[in-house]
């Protein structure tokens, strides 16, 4: 519809109808009508069996032969029907005669297309076929929806043989038509024309046109909006435009800003005079304007001339008025589920009212033809003031509803010149007809309203619509033996909205049988929390006032829309199923292409009796980048909590429905990845009744609340939590005997929870109900859900101090109702529990309970002889009763008039990071805080120091992940300046451990994160991560991670032998503490690679990101051997890690570092079958990394983070040798030290700025042939980078990595 081959270059047209035929003017060929088209058949024009071939039927070769191949995508095949494949098989038809080519072989839906010179148009055969192939995308990207159309363009030799038992028919082969088709294929889902660049050298006429280069620098494309001028073909120029893949006809139709002559390239802009002069040359009676109910001429002129909103074509002496215009019927279901459309119903033009009843209307002027959908959307904004953006968010335009038509008539306020009316005619629905946005037009309750104009009133009314498809979607449905009468409640409207309204759903008849085909994405979201990967999956459901736990375990789903490719679906569900806003996603998310899958499932849907379900299931994986920051609070990170969230759906009868659906993170491997056989988890599957369990996850009750009396009034305009706290004293003498009796065993939980509620004022904050102020907090949480984390965390401490009495027990089994730690399961408090009461036992069973008193002990909290530290426990204490209250919104403060900043935020602005907003406070305003305020300094040094941003991540220690640099330096930093201890730091690691313990809002439950939620290797590499770091009070971040890899090294089994030392030690050691397996392959792997490949590995892996710094084992000298393989006793390496110039190698001393983040995941899973592959794979990474960061002493103390989550899940093999046409492994930047691995279709290359991004070739990659090493690991002329000594230098990719793609 509209202009398929001239959208933008508007040459005046070289095509016109004469008699009933169409004729080219630029070459004389004619242009048959639809009508007359002949049947598309392969033409045979080689000449068969020369020079003795006869029998093998070869024709002679023949050389620089151009050829064009066309195909549909799978998913446009899937999809296209009779009507247009026809269309299209017209459309192709059309252009071979226009652009003289030959057709060699054709199926429904692809074909091979030949060009010839036009040398009357002063085109060879490859500008000839290169514009045949923009015009046929240019048509398809014209259709509704646009059709998915391949093209690809080559030159080169083409053979021909006659194909036995065929008659005279003809086969083609090679390479012009092996590497067309490659073309055509690599295009995806890209609609443009894909040339090689030998058919782009080819190019006479065409070449100055602007193709877009794609990165190999090899092959071109076309966009089919790019303008074709008079200035690169003097004689040729566009062919008529097309509408439904018919000519339009242009008889002598005359652009309106240029009218009857063209005597330069300027437009001239016809007078009156001549309107009228040209109007009597044909017949017209002029005289007749302007009398009776006919139009003034000036008002004629304007609407032609100047408005041109019509234009005239002149058959002979005669005239006729041509005006395109779209009827739009926007419709919506009132309460009672009726249809009805918005209509005209009556005009007031000053003073004279006109009954009508029309639809909403509008003229398509003519620079606009074609271009309809643009004329809808000015036709809401100029008409009832709606925005685009409103439109978008409130309308669905149902495309299958498009028709077109042609209407011609006497006009009565035309004298004597019939018009022909060309009409658009569109539906579109009203998704929410309860936006406020829709107010101004009646909704939601369908009231008649009125609108100005210039000319007068209009008065609307929503009337309902007569004969709609309810009837015939009813009459299909009883054709094919299906009763409606045994449909759920409403679910016959809801099958009606899905397929005629939202199109998530259409019905289709397969072998006499009708099917419903329904389209779904499913989006598995992973995060890593606490080093263990985590998916997003569902909880439970509350649909229509009723729960459901039917979808439990399965990822973020949405149903699809016809017109929806499977990449817009992910952006659409993680906004409206999770609220994960586009920003959001495209800064913090990435998706793993390698991941999707699509798969198909029947089943017979329970709403829908007898109608069978075909689901077409994509699936694909997205992973958070950073599940640390506190920014995805929202979606229960970095802590992995439940949450839930809301969304209304409307449908097509009674009101808009509440869905609330709870979702939680699950460890990767325990969650079920494949939905229940023929059962898919989707919306419209009748809700399972979810009645409430017998036994409820327990809270603990509140303390008495506060209200608006309990605070006073003394208008204070300071600080609101120094308002609220004004005169709350801590009960110490309590508070201490909490402390003092933690451990006595005669002390009960219930007790010590009496007395901290009563000891602690700030846990009031939780409870202060206020009139006037609706609490909320930062989280997303309730307030309520934040109090019973921290009494929850307070209970983990109260649990951790006492492992060797009764806390083992309350910490897996939690309290009964009577404050006794549970021991055995009770039949009454575990109703259908048995798998959980298996985790809870298997924790108990199996957890080292013996090493997390060795973390308490080591933070001073109990001592060696039985006894606990009372004063260093009260301070635990404090801090767990106040470290979240500043989750509290209302209490955040904002940076006082007498700093500057604080903590990056300025002077007057809201510090909205709680963990900030509490150090300021303890800081500037600790008054506020009755409880910390009244501690001794040790005391409250020690609360500061835990409180402080750490940026810590535990994972990257345990598997040896990243640089020290990026393990330690702000760690370090804080500890240096705080000169705190390694007590201290121990601390600050039981206060996370127990916050993180409490974390689930249910603390009579147990510490069920734990528990029930994490694998319990988490625990013990957490302990081993305080133990290393708590070194860094004395020692250099180097030394610290280089003592705890020895120490690794040392506790790997079999026996590895001394450490390494020389070049390489710390690659070796970090590869087998990554690999997790058998350690002594990955040695040898490591050892027989290439000379390259290992160099790499081992001055990168040994950069520490710290400036001055280096590992002592990877010194040119032998180092002595340990004498201990203790992490806590000194070394020979308890010497400085810092070097002087002459004993460090210079590469060593420059940055940044690269941390290769899940470079763990990729050793431990693909390297476990192939560990050389996997670090084959590593150094290509390296080398990519460091061509878009150059190592440079200015940047040692620094490093930059690559993210490979596209690989990491991949064996190796299909990394290096499962090459797929038409896509590529890239390296981009992402921000100044990031960057990310992606496997990206080359279509989509054009939007990469290359001076940020790096092309792999992995397939390029070689192993060595025999165990030594090689000096090249790459193909021959494959090389991309080189490794000098003193410095990591790269080569240019094919012309500089630096050149900007150009378009």
């Amino acid at each position: 519809m509209g202009n398929q081959c001239n959208s933008h270059d508007e040459s005046a047209s070289q095509v016109e109808f004469t008699g009933n035929r169409l004729q080219s003017k630029t070459r004389g060929l004619p242009i048959l009508p639809v009508e007359q088209v002949p049947t598309l058949t392969s033409k045979s024009t080689a000449t068969v069996g020369t020079n003795g071939d006869e029998d093998y039927g070869f024709s002679k070769a023949e050389e620089d032969v151009v050829c064009l191949a066309w195909s549909l995508t799978p998913y446009q095949g899937r999809k296209a029907d009779c009507k247009s494949l026809t269309r299209l098989h017209v459309e192709i038809s059309q252009c071979l005669a226009v652009f003289g080519a030959e057709l060699l072989a054709d199926e429904a839906t692809s074909g091979m297309i030949r060009g010839h010179d036009m040398n009357s148009a002063g085109m060879n055969a490859a500008d000839a076929l290169v514009r045949l192939g923009q015009c046929l995308c240019r048509w398809a990207s014209a259709q509704t929806p646009p059709f998915q159309l391949q093209v690809g363009v080559h030159i080169g030799q083409l053979l021909s043989l006659k194909l036995p038992n065929s008659g005279d028919k003809i086969g083609y082969f090679g390479d012009a038509v092996t590497k067309a088709k490659e073309l055509a294929a690599a295009m995806g889902d890209e609609v443009m024309v894909h040339l090689s660049g030998a058919a782009r050298d080819a190019l006479k006429a065409l070449g100055s046109v602007q193709f877009i280069t794609m990165p190999s620098r090899n092959s071109f494309l076309l966009d089919p909006g790019t303008e074709v001028t008079s200035q690169m073909s003097e004689t040729y120029s566009e062919r008529g435009s097309t509408n439904k893949g018919q000519f339009n006809r242009q008889k002598t139709a005359w652009s309106m800003n240029f009218f009857g002559r063209q005597t330069s390239n300027e437009p001239t802009v016809m007078t009156l005079e001549e309107f009228s002069d040209y109007l009597t040359k044909h017949n017209v009676d002029v005289s007749q304007f302007g009398v009776g109910s006919a139009k003034p001429l000036r008002d004629f002129y304007e609407a032609v001339i100047v408005d041109q909103k019509s234009y005239l074509l002149s058959e002979g002496n005669r005239l006729e008025r041509v005006v395109d215009l779209v009827r739009i019927s926007l419709r919506m279901r009132d309460s009672e589920g009726k249809l009805r459309e918005l209509k005209l119903v009556s005009k007031d033009d000053h003073g004279r009212i006109r009954a009508r009843n029309q639809l909403l209307g509008m003229v398509i002027n003519v620079p606009q033809h074609g271009r309809w959908q643009e004329v809808v959307e000015k036709c809401f904004e100029t008409r009832f003031d709606l925005s685009v953006r409103t439109q978008k968010a409130c309308f669905q335009i149902d495309m299958s509803s498009y028709t077109y038509k042609e209407e011609r008539s006497k006009s009565e306020t035309i004298p004597g010149i019939p018009t022909t009316y060309k009409a658009h005619t569109i539906a579109i629905n009203i998704k929410d007809r309860t936006r406020r946005e829709l107010k101004k037009i009646g909704l939601p309750a369908g009231e008649t309203f009125t609108t100005e104009t210039g000319s007068g009133q209009r008065s609307w009314a929503w009337c309902t619509v007569q004969d709609t498809a309810d009837e015939k979607l009813m009459s299909l449905l009883q054709r094919h033996g299906i009763d409606v009468s045994e449909f759920s409640p409403h679910a016959f409207a809801e099958l009606y909205d899905e397929v005629y309204e939202t199109m998530t759903s259409n019905l289709e008849v397969v072998a006499g049988k009708l099917v419903r085909m329904v389209r779904v994405i499913k989006v598995w979201l992973h995060a890593d929390i606490l080093n263990t990967d985590h998916t997003l999956v569902m909880r439970s459901k509350l649909q229509r006032g009723e729960y459901s736990d039917y979808n439990h375990g399965q990822p973020i789903s949405m149903r699809m829309s016809a017109e929806m490719g499977w990449e817009e679906a992910v952006e659409e569900a993680l906004l409206q199923r999770v609220g994960i806003t586009l920003q959001q996603q495209q800064e913090g998310l990435v998706v793993d292409f390698v991941s999707y899958k699509m798969t198909e499932e029947t089943a017979t849907s329970r709403s829908y009796p007898g109608l069978t379900t075909v689901y077409t299931v994509n699936e694909v994986t997205v992973r958070v980048m950073n599940s640390s920051s506190r920014s995805w609070r929202d979606i229960g990170l970095p802590d992995g909590t439940d949450f839930s969230f809301g969304r209304r759906e409307t449908v097509s009868i009674g009101d808009p429905d509440t869905i609330i659906t709870r979702f939680g993170w699950t460890p990767a491997d325990e969650v079920r990845t494949t939905g229940r056989p023929g059962e898919p988890t989707l919306r419209d599957e009748a809700p399972l009744p979810l009645n409430k369990p017998d036994y409820e996850k327990r809270k603990v009750t509140p303390m008495s609340f506060w209200s608006d009396a309990d605070v006073g009034e003394d208008g204070s305009s300071g600080p609101i939590i120094s308002h609220l706290m004004k005169g709350k004293k801590t009960d110490w003498t309590t508070a201490k005997i909490a402390a003092a009796r933690i451990r006595d065993p005669t002390y009960t939980c219930g007790q010590f929870y009496k007395d901290i509620t009563s000891s602690f004022p700030e846990l009031g904050l939780y409870c202060y109900q206020s009139e006037a102020v609706h609490p909320t907090t930062s989280s997303g949480r309730t307030v309520d859900d934040e109090y019973q984390r921290t009494i929850g965390a307070l209970f983990a401490v109260f649990w951790l101090m006492r492992l060797d009495h009764d806390g083992k027990g309350s910490f897996c089994y939690g309290l009964d109702n009577n404050w006794i730690p549970r021991v055995m399961p009770d039949s009454k408090d575990w109703p259908d529990q048995s798998d959980e009461w298996q985790k809870r036992k298997s924790f108990m069973e199996k957890t080292d309970w013996a090493m997390l008193t060795r973390l308490c002990a080591n933070a001073g909290l109990l001592k060696q002889n039985g006894t606990h530290d009372a004063h260093r426990t009260l301070a635990m204490l404090v801090l767990m009763a106040i470290h979240d209250i500043m989750k509290l919104e209302r209490l955040v403060p904002v940076v006082g008039n007498h700093l500057k900043e604080f903590c990056g935020y300025e002077c007057g602005e809201r510090i909205a990071d709680h963990d900030i907003a509490l150090s300021y406070v303890m800081q500037h305003l600790p008054e506020a805080l009755p409880s910390f305020h009244g501690l001794d300094k040790s005391q409250q040094d020690c609360i500061r120091f835990a409180q402080c941003k750490l940026e810590y991540n535990m994972g990257w220690l345990v598997q040896a992940e990243a640089p020290p640099g990026a393990l330690f330096s702000t760690f370090k930093k804080v500890v240096s300046s705080g000169q705190s201890t390694s007590e201290d730091i121990c601390f600050y690691f039981v206060h996370w451990f127990a916050d993180l313990a409490g974390s689930e809002p249910f603390p009579l439950e147990g510490c069920e994160k734990f528990v029930l939620k994490f694998p319990q290797r988490v625990l013990g590499q957490f302990v081993d991560s305080c133990s290393v770091v708590s070194r860094l009070s004395h020692h250099s971040e180097t030394r610290v991670f280089e003592d705890y890899l020895i120490w690794r090294w040392a506790r790997l089994t079999p026996d590895l032998g001394p450490p390494p030392s020389m070049e390489g030690a710390i690659a070796r050691m970090r590869l087998v503490v990554m690999a997790q397996g058998d350690s002594q392959a990955v040695l040898q792997a490591f050892d027989g690679l290439s000379g390259d490949d290992k160099r790499v590995l081992s001055i990168e892996m040994a950069r520490t990101g710290c400036v001055g710094q280096c590992f002592l084992r990877e010194r040119a000298t032998e180092l002595p051997l340990p004498e201990t393989q203790s992490l806590e006793a000194e070394t020979p390496l308890s010497r400085a890690h810092s070097l002087d110039g002459n004993e460090a190698d210079d590469h060593l001393r420059e940055g940044p570092a690269i941390l290769i983040y899940y470079s763990p995941a990729l050793m431990q899973k693909g390297g476990s079958v192939d560990p050389q592959g996997a670090m084959m794979v590593l150094a290509e990474v390296f080398r990519a990394a460091r061509a878009l960061w150059p190592a440079s002493a200015a940047d040692a103390g620094s490093f930059v983070t690559v993210r490979i989550d596209a690989l990491k899940d991949l064996p190796i093999s299909s990394i290096l040798h499962a090459h797929q046409p038409g896509v590529s492994w890239i390296l981009s930047r992402t921000s100044a030290r990031d960057a990310s691995v992606d496997q990206l279709p080359i279509d989509q290359f054009r939007n990469l700025d290359w001076t940020k991004a790096q092309v792999f070739k992995f397939e390029q990659l070689e192993k060595p042939k025999t165990g030594g090493s090689w000096p090249s690991q790459r193909k021959r002329g494959g090389s991309l980078y080189s490794y000098i000594r003193g410095s990591v230098g790269h080569l240019k990719r094919r012309g500089g990595s630096k050149e900007m793609l150009k378009v």
